[in-house]
């Protein structure tokens, strides 16, 4: 019988701060990116950080998920995961819900809705950003003293430059 996977250790989570940081640096990169050209790659590569951080951000460690054993989550960064939980409850995630199936559809392989679910998607980068960014504000306000946060904010400005205005 399979092991049941922990949680991600310290160790682990320490190693997460600076992909996350280039997600959340990405996806700003991206918006920009997007707003001036207008083109198709820079919509699915904004989408792609957006989906990455939703997951991030909203999903729940299980130990019964299937990418368990490497997943990492906001909520593990804090002694209890009802800390991070009871707090994302309250955020807007109107843009997340909404275009959840579009993104998932868009990037998961070619399907017969990804070019209406592509089109549908070009009108919600802004309001995607803005949200995806404001989980981003509340999960450092919410890591308060921890060391962590400094990490996460030092990689992101280290990275932003690297990526072209934002």
């Amino acid at each position: 019988m399979p092991s049941v996977p922990n949680p991600p250790s310290a160790g682990d989570l320490d190693a997460a701060v600076r992909h996350v940081a280039y997600e959340v640096a990405a996806l700003d990169a991206c918006a920009w990116l997007y707003d001036r050209h207008r083109t198709w790659f820079y919509l699915e590569s904004f989408l792609l950080h957006a989906r990455l951080l939703r997951e991030f951000f909203l999903e729940q460690w299980d130990a019964n998920l299937r990418h368990a054993g490497s997943a990492v989550c906001a909520e593990n960064y804090f002694s209890s995961v009802g800390q991070w939980r009871a707090l994302k409850g309250g955020l807007l995630k109107k843009a997340l819900d909404s275009t959840k199936t579009a993104i998932d559809n868009q990037l998961a392989h070619i399907t017969r809705e990804r070019d209406s679910a592509f089109t549908d998607l070009e009108a919600q980068v802004s309001s995607l950003r803005t949200e995806v960014l404001g989980y981003w504000e509340k999960f450092l306000n919410e890591l308060g003293a921890d060391p962590r946060r400094r990490c996460f904010e030092e990689y992101v400005a280290a990275i932003r430059p690297n990526l072209g205005p934002t």
